[in-house]
């Protein structure tokens, strides 16, 4: 065992890597002390995530459920309603 080194463990030698693991214990021990505060920092990014996900789905689903039919609907009445008309009656479109 080396002097200064008191567990043994050579991460201790990078103080980079030691500040690192200190400051993971003290979070870890705050979570601890406070089960709500750890809830609230965990937890709302994750329902956040959640309730972002099924408002998509909703969204997905109200497009090709509701919108894509009703425009597909009324594109198809149109084309119909035209084709059902006379040459004389469709109105001419001047071109440049």
């Amino acid at each position: 065992m080396r002097s200064g080194n008191l567990s043994g463990h050579q991460s201790y030698d990078n103080p980079y890597l030691f500040h690192g693991v200190t400051m993971l214990t003290a979070l870890l021990r705050l979570f601890a002390l406070r089960p709500i505060l750890a809830g609230s920092l965990v937890g709302i990014p994750i329902l956040t995530l959640i309730m972002l996900g099924l408002a998509t789905a909703l969204f997905l689903k109200l497009l090709l459920f509701v919108v894509l039919p009703i425009t597909l609907g009324l594109w198809l009445l149109r084309k119909v309603r035209r084709a059902g008309r006379n040459d004389e009656e469709t109105p001419k479109v001047q071109t440049l």
